[in-house]
């Protein structure tokens, strides 16, 4: 049972992203064939995180109270309509309205999904959701390029009408595909566990009030600025390349292609190795360290340079996702599912905020390379929470020793 859920798991965890990856990759396109601006395409890539901050908490207490099995199936159901949407998208409403359900489908499915990792495989969160992420990061890597390399072709074409379109368009069906198989072998059978579960104890527990303090904010804290440095640089990575070295379709894909595999490769080498460094360490060393390669391939005079950098910079800040999961699925183990979702909130809303301040400051004339050091800044900020949060712990600690 636990092969079956995790592999629907990984599955359902590529399409969703790739689902996100293939609209930053489309970004420029969609300004294209749509006369669109800078803010504009800033406010359909910011719009996916709509709907993840709005309802990431409310998943979050769905999950905890009917089980993560049910939020998947939502999830899913919510997905087919948004990427839907996306593929018939004529026009910038359109493509906002879509991007926005596919988020509210999105903050289901994550729930769901990081629920189901914690509660399967308490004993190693940390490597499972690094191997999880890992996966669907490299089939993200691949694909972008494969994107990009379709943009050009039918651009060059001149086939408009397929051009955004046809990506979406397999994505559907491969929802559509792996959403029936979920339901009959996972989804389904889950949920008649947890109905049975409830019916044997129908006294519900109120898993917030087991949220010791005020200690779990530096979790959803964390992932905002987690989403900052990731969001913001995989959104404006290609844009970036093409302003500062001319690029064209596919070498702006394959920027973002480098980022999203380096991130891959560091959670593979974090899945597979045993580090004895707690969460809170490896965060802060990851991501001091990849702050500092990050600014160095923005300012790098060369495309070759710039992508080097970037792509090491990743590699080196990928523990920061699995970190912080881990962190909130174990020391928060009775309400991690709420936790989930007040982490995914935060993510969201810096999904939100930094796309489109990103994007008011292209408008205004600010260059993309210094637009983009508020993912060097965030991965930065990271570090220090990480350090900040274990060093007032501590203190605490000695001072409880001592009374």
């Amino acid at each position: 049972m636990r092969k079956k859920i995790s592999l629907i798991i990984i599955i359902i965890g590529i399409l969703v992203e790739v689902t996100w990856v293939a609209g930053v990759v489309c970004g420029p396109v969609f300004m294209k064939l749509l006369e669109l601006t800078n803010t504009q395409l800033g406010i359909i890539l910011g719009s996916l995180n709509v709907g993840l901050f709005a309802f990431s908490p409310i998943a979050g207490n769905i999950s905890e109270r009917f089980g993560a099995s049910k939020v998947l199936f939502y999830g899913i159901l919510g997905m087919v309509l948004g990427v839907l949407l996306v593929t018939l998208g004529f026009n910038y409403t359109f493509l906002v309205a879509g991007m926005i359900i596919t988020g509210i489908a999105n903050a289901f499915i994550i729930n769901a999904n990081m629920t189901l990792l914690s509660e399967l495989f308490p004993q190693m969160i940390r490597r499972i959701i690094s191997l999880y992420s890992a996966i669907y990061f490299t089939a993200c890597a691949l694909l972008s390029p494969v994107i990009g390399k379709w943009l050009s072709f039918s651009l060059l074409k001149g086939w408009t009408t397929l051009v955004f379109r046809t990506p979406f368009a397999i994505l559907l069906l491969f929802f559509i595909y792996f959403g029936i198989t979920a339901e009959k072998n996972i989804i389904l059978p889950l949920m008649r566990i947890k109905e049975k579960s409830i019916q044997d104890n129908p006294v519900i527990t109120n898993a917030s009030s087991k949220i010791m303090s005020l200690k779990w904010i530096w979790v959803p804290l964390m992932s905002f600025f987690h989403g900052l440095m990731y969001i913001v640089m995989v959104s404006w990575l290609s844009p970036m390349a093409k302003a500062k070295f001319g690029s064209n379709e596919f070498k702006g894909s394959l920027f973002v292609g480098v980022a999203i595999l380096g991130m891959a490769l560091g959670r593979f080498i974090l899945a597979f190795f045993e580090f004895p460094w707690e969460d809170r360490k490896v965060l802060a060393f990851s991501t001091i360290l990849g702050s500092i390669l990050f600014f160095a391939g923005l300012f790098a005079p060369i495309y070759f340079l710039a992508i080097m950098f970037i792509g090491f910079g990743s590699l080196i800040a990928s523990p920061s996702f699995p970190c912080i999961s881990s962190l909130g699925g174990r020391m928060f183990q009775d309400a991690r599912a709420k936790v989930y979702g007040y982490m995914y909130a935060t993510y969201a809303i810096a999904g939100i905020v930094g796309n489109l301040f990103a994007g008011m400051l292209a408008d205004k004339g600010v260059s993309l390379s210094w637009v983009l050091t508020i993912s060097a800044f965030s991965a930065l900020i990271i570090g220090v929470l990480s350090l900040l949060w274990e060093f007032l712990e501590r203190k605490e600690n000695k001072v409880k020793i001592m009374a």
